[in-house]
């Protein structure tokens, strides 16, 4: 480090507000060193700061340590010598402070080797001439929105489906997943507030977009498309999806479960020809959700696990002619305005093989359209004002009750608005309680079978028809029970009723009115 010289000391201590300053005479020779005359030395070194001290000329020295003495005694000198070493050890050649706690470079002693400093309990310590250690590879990067991404397996999971990719040189993403399908990322967008990421790409073949955005939905617009959700899906929130594909030919598997919620839909769909294959079951709640909603001619649903829809809500809801939904789990549907299966279009056909519970005020399906066709070969219970178990509003109905019915509290099992319909009750019914109607058809040319035997007690009623041209045939046995209680009623001009079966009426009851 070069001599600071006096002229910058005395600056410094004029400036510092001292009532004295050193006389200085510099003479620089050509050799560079600088000699000095006249020099003035403080009277009171005391009353200076450490850093005025340290800039004194050397021929003051011994003022300084005549002064210091006293501090001896106290101790203070230990301070003051330390904060000038601190002061020294910041100062660089060009005499500019430096605040780095960083220690000095020691100087070089003209050796290449370096050394190696013991340990501090003496051993020599070896130096490492191996290569360097593997880094730890790095861990899956899981998103919130169900992706998961791993740089060291290669594989991005899209909630439980596995996708292995590799990066392309023009910066897109191609993913493959365990049956060979592909399909290629453009776009990936991170939220890192919400750890999120959005995803969006195309088909191999470039004729399908798709989207899977930040709330966790996926989105696909071309025709031909096919989703495998074999994860549980999880769906909650007005406009909220958990699949939505705009084109014909849809498939959807759903392998794992389906819970929609709060207005949300759980697969969506619009173009002709779709197919969805629900194994999973679903849990439909709240007015406006809807499990399965398909907008289009010729769809089929296939929900093979059980569903349970409550709150006003809607399992599975088609809007197009040639529909077939097939319930082969069970169903239960509770609450005013909750729908097990909603079909609006012509030539409807529902197959409920599973057992369905309906409860206050559900329906368990419903079917706006000519020709349409329900074929409940499972058990239906309904209970409660208001609830249906199989309601159709349409010309040539077609209910085939194959499983026993069962209707209490009011509510109806069979209700048909339109003519020319067609029941052919083969389970047999029990009928309970005061409102509480077996089949109900409103419309001209209908015609009942009730093949298996029924209960009909408290004030229900087993068959009423309202229209012209009715026929019923009773062919099974029947008991009426109880006041206000009625086999078969019929409302209209040229009624037939067959009671080829055994009527036993009791207690104030009425086997054919």
């Amino acid at each position: 480090m070069q001599r600071k010289t006096l002229l910058s000391a005395c600056i410094a201590l004029a400036l510092s507000g001292q009532g004295w300053a050193a006389d200085i005479t510099e003479i620089e020779t050509t050799t560079g060193e600088k000699k000095n005359t006249n020099v003035t030395c403080p009277a009171d070194p005391g009353k200076l700061s450490p850093e005025e001290l340290k800039r004194l000329p050397s021929e003051c020295s011994s003022v300084v340590e005549q002064n210091l003495m006293p501090w001896l005694v106290t101790g203070a000198a230990t301070a003051l010598i330390t904060t000038l070493a601190i002061v020294e050890l910041n100062d660089d050649d060009d005499h500019h402070r430096n605040n780095s706690p960083l220690p000095p470079t020691p100087p070089d002693d003209d050796s290449d080797d370096t050394p190696v400093p013991p340990t501090p309990g003496g051993d020599e310590i070896i130096p490492d001439d191996g290569p360097d250690d593997t880094p730890a590879p790095p861990k899956p990067i899981a998103f919130n929105n169900d992706v998961t991404l791993d740089k060291t397996a290669k594989t991005l999971t899209i909630r439980d489906s596995v996708f292995s990719y590799t990066e392309n040189a023009d910066g897109t993403i191609s993913l493959q997943d365990s049956n060979g399908r592909k399909a290629t990322i453009n776009l990936w967008q991170i939220d890192e507030t919400n750890n999120t990421v959005a995803l969006e790409g195309m088909s191999a073949d470039g004729a399908t977009k798709w989207q899977y955005n930040h709330n966790g939905e996926l989105v696909i617009t071309g025709d031909n498309t096919t989703v495998n959700n074999t994860g549980k899906t999880i769906v909650d929130g007005k406009g909220a999806t958990g699949t939505e594909i705009a084109g014909n030919n849809a498939v959807v598997n759903q392998d794992g479960e389906l819970d929609v919620s709060g207005g949300g839909h759980g697969i969506d769909i619009t173009g002709d020809s779709a197919t969805v294959d629900n194994k999973g079951g679903m849990t439909v709640t709240d007015p406006d959700s809807i499990g399965i909603q398909i907008d289009g001619d010729k769809a089929v649903v296939n929900n093979d696990g059980d569903n349970a829809i409550s709150n006003g809500s809607t399992g599975t809801q088609v809007n197009g002619d040639e529909a077939t939904v097939n319930n082969n789990g069970n169903t239960t549907v509770d609450g005013k305005d909750s729908t097990g299966t909603e079909i609006n279009g012509d030539q409807a056909i529902v197959n409920n093989d599973g057992d369905s519970t309906i409860l206050d005020g559900g329906t368990g399906t419903r079917i706006t359209g000519d020709d349409a066709t329900a074929n409940n070969s499972g058990n239906t219970t309904v209970d409660g004002q208001g609830s249906t178990g199989t309601e159709i509003a349409g010309n040539n109905a077609v209910v085939n009750q194959d499983g026993e019915l069962d209707v209490s509290g009011g509510g109806h099992g069979i209700d048909i608005t339109g003519d020319s319909a067609t029941v052919d009750n083969k389970g047999g019914m029990t009928v309970a309680d005061a409102d509480s109607i077996g089949i109900q058809i409103d419309g001209d040319k209908a015609v009942v079978n009730n093949d298996g035997d029924n209960a009909i007690s408290n004030g229900g009623t087993g068959t009423q028809v309202n229209g012209d041209e009715a026929t019923v045939n009773n062919n099974g046995s029947t008991t009426v029970d109880g006041k206000d209680s009625t086999g078969t009623e019929i409302n209209g001009d040229k009624a037939i009723v067959n009671n080829d079966g055994d009527s036993t009426i009791l207690d104030g009851g009425t086997g054919t009115r």
